[in-house]
């Protein structure tokens, strides 16, 4: 009731990674929060965690309902690796094999958790892969996905990869330095290749003059 007339808010996440419970109470759970939070506002998305595959639970008034997605890629075999555009071609896969009949939403990610052994980068090096890992899961993100949320958007630790604040700052996120901008929010009306942050490519196609230079 407090958040729900907020202009800032997207939406509700129901529980965060849900696991070790039954389906069926599970499932209950979220039909309870989802009428309690339809009381309040009618409209809102809801972001619900995809363990025990509630996309197909038959809810009651079922509207404007997301898959709730994480990543972090040390939980990914060999961790992101230095091939970034293949760093795409991976988070595609992810995004395309747990397509359901609900909208995806990739609603944590971040530059942290990476599983790949960075620390001897130099600094100009260092800046350049994370910059270029970002971008990777962006073109992922808004290619494959509704839309994601940033895990998180700042932190207690200087230049901790976690704090989006910092990595914006700092040019290595999108946003807030010169020639290093999003695309456009429109996303429903406009051709993937706009969302071509690091390859210019669309599904492995080249995208011609659509994507970032």
């Amino acid at each position: 009731q407090h958040f729900a007339r907020s202009p800032v808010l997207l939406g509700f996440g129901v529980a965060n990674e849900v696991g070790g419970h039954k389906a069926l109470s599970t499932m209950a759970f979220y039909q309870r929060a989802y009428d309690t939070i339809r009381k309040h506002s009618p409209d809102t998305m809801l972001l619900i965690y995809p363990t025990f595959g509630p996309e197909r639970f038959p809810f009651k008034r079922d509207f404007n309902m997301a898959q709730d997605n994480h990543l972090y890629w040390r939980s990914m075999k060999g961790g992101a690796g230095w091939d970034h555009p293949y760093t795409v071609v991976r988070a595609r896969r992810m995004l395309l094999a747990s397509s359901t009949r609900w909208q995806i939403v990739m609603g944590e990610w971040s530059l942290g958790g990476y599983g790949t052994y960075i620390k001897k980068l130099n600094k100009t090096a260092l800046h350049n892969w994370y910059r270029d890992f970002g971008r990777a899961q962006i073109q992922a993100y808004e290619q494959h996905s509704m839309g994601w949320i940033y895990w998180a958007y700042k932190t207690i630790y200087k230049k901790a990869p976690w704090n989006y604040r910092e990595m914006c700052e700092h040019g290595r996120l999108p946003g807030c330095t010169n020639g290093f901008s999003y695309r456009t929010v429109d996303w429903w009306s406009n051709h993937p290749c706009e969302f071509a942050y690091l390859d210019n490519t669309f599904m492995g196609n080249p995208c011609g003059n659509k994507g970032i230079k």
